[in-house]
């Protein structure tokens, strides 16, 4: 056989020019068939739901970017030669063959041996690496999944699919292994450093969202300590309405109105909007929205965001809302309309609104009657003013830091996909004179093989749809180059 030429079944094609980056001269490029055997999980069907030989399997709900997940494990029967063929061994790498989202394809995590005599589903893919370490080949899936770098090379509509030959001709630098592992260990200690900087940044939010309802409910008990009165919304609101019940329309032309969801403690989203399509020029004059309106949420499929409480601010044109929301226009002699969106996500507020929520049908809802018997304390306007402003700015203080945080995680994703980057080209760790060149432990395994062979006896001649799940296979089936 020629150098730089690999066997396919019946015939010999060049090997491709998979370089897409430039790498040390003690690499080389391969596709992930040359430093690896890659399968295909076993297809579910009804006739194997039952049987003599039930055995647990992984699929892909059970890989998560942190890791196996194997909280919810299927079984399915799995007779003798099947469960040779599927079994997981400690060391296998598995990723998701498919998705419907192009940010889950190809997603990674190493078998360990987790669960006693498991096997996997079609939905994933397995690579059994054999000239390449486990740890680096889960290290380079996760960069390349992260980067996108399966999607432009899947197939299929609407859900991506690697597919297994897809898989097999993929790219792959490979540095000598002494190098492998350098490399690995020098991630694994930059991401625990980023793993605890993740851990910091992601408590921000919930510490937060504390301090802001802390300073709220404080404020408040200091309002019954000096006496404040408690008022019904009833008492505070010069009008309570329903929205429109016409269904919405996608598309123009319309007026446009809000959506469910436009509607959040705090706020009104403007822009979250559809369209109503009036067929009388009176019908929904009455339904028209003005800055000041307070909408509180009358369902939804989430009981925390039943009732919550959303003023309209920068109102520009005419603009309408849904009957699944409550409009109230506050007496501006009693209550600042500002005052009583910010009260009525206090604690003390949710606390009186648990007890009328109710439930059908997966919707959480509360009626306006309801919601208009909860009763809110309510101190003179100025203090009111006062009270608002105050806790405004402390809320925008907190935000900030909400935000600075968010930023932060985002700069640590970038900052990761950057070390596995470099990693990749070979710029993460030096490379050493003594390390064995990479083309040569290939060779190496292929004459192993070659001489496990000859005491065998002559090899069958191995059909297409065999190529890649045999041992003995130590090069892609391709007619073609792959650049990433």
């Amino acid at each position: 056989m020629k150098s730089g030429w690999f066997r396919s079944v019946d015939r010999e094609v060049e090997t491709p020019n998979l370089g897409s980056w430039p790498i040390p001269t003690s690499w080389a490029w391969k596709h992930i068939a040359d430093v690896g055997r890659v399968g295909l999980g076993r297809q579910r069907s009804p006739v194997n739901h039952t049987g003599p030989h039930m055995r647990p399997y992984v699929r892909a709900a059970n890989v998560a970017w942190s890791g196996l997940n194997l909280a919810d494990v299927k079984e399915m029967n799995f007779d003798p030669a099947d469960f040779e063929r599927f079994k997981l061994a400690p060391g296998d790498v598995l990723l998701n063959e498919g998705s419907g989202s192009a940010r889950e394809v190809g997603k990674p995590a190493i078998w360990r041996g987790e669960i006693a005599n498991c096997c996997f589903q079609n939905t994933l893919l397995r690579i059994q690496p054999v000239s390449c370490t486990s740890e680096y080949m889960h290290a380079y899936l996760m960069h390349a999944a992260k980067t996108g770098a399966f999607v432009s090379k899947t197939q299929g509509v609407n859900i991506h699919h690697i597919g297994r030959e897809g898989l097999a001709r993929f790219p792959i630098p490979v540095p000598p292994l002494a190098e492998q592992r350098r490399i690995v260990a020098r991630i694994e200690a930059l991401f625990a450093r980023t793993r605890r900087a993740r851990m910091d940044l992601e408590r921000v939010a919930p510490l937060v969202a504390r301090y802001q309802s802390r300073m709220l409910d404080r404020s408040l008990e200091r309002g019954r300590e000096n006496g404040w009165p408690y008022l019904s919304l009833t008492d505070l609101a010069l009008e309570t309405r329903n929205g429109l019940s016409a269904k919405p329309s996608d598309e123009p032309p319309g007026i446009p109105i809000l959506r469910i969801s436009a509607v959040r403690p705090g706020r009104v989203n403007l822009h979250d909007t559809r369209f109503h399509r009036s067929t009388h020029p009176e019908e929904h004059r009455s339904y028209n929205l003005r800055n000041g309106d307070l909408l509180f949420v009358r369902f939804n499929g989430n009981p925390e965001f039943v009732a919550a409480c959303g003023m309209v601010r920068e109102l520009d044109g005419e603009c309408v809302y849904p009957d699944k929301l409550i409009r109230l226009r506050p007496d501006p002699s009693k209550a600042l309309a500002e005052y009583i969106e910010l009260i009525a996500a206090s604690g003390a507020a949710r606390e009186q609104l648990s007890d009328y929520i109710k439930t059908a049908a997966g919707q959480h809802g509360i009626s306006g009657a309801d919601l208009r018997t909860i009763r809110l304390p309510v101190p003179s306007l100025k203090e009111q003013a006062h009270l608002t402003t105050t806790i405004r700015a402390a809320n925008a203080r907190a935000q900030a830091a909400d935000h600075n945080a968010t930023r932060a995680l985002a700069l640590l994703d970038h900052l990761e996909q950057s070390i596995l980057t470099r990693a990749f080209r070979g710029e993460l760790v030096p490379q050493e004179r003594n390390d064995e060149p990479a083309s040569v432990a290939p060779a190496r395994h292929a004459a192993t093989s070659a001489a496990q062979k000859s005491t065998r006896g002559r090899p069958k001649k191995l059909a297409a749809t065999e190529l890649f799940e045999t041992s003995d296979y130590n090069g892609p089936h391709a007619e073609s180059g792959v650049k990433m």
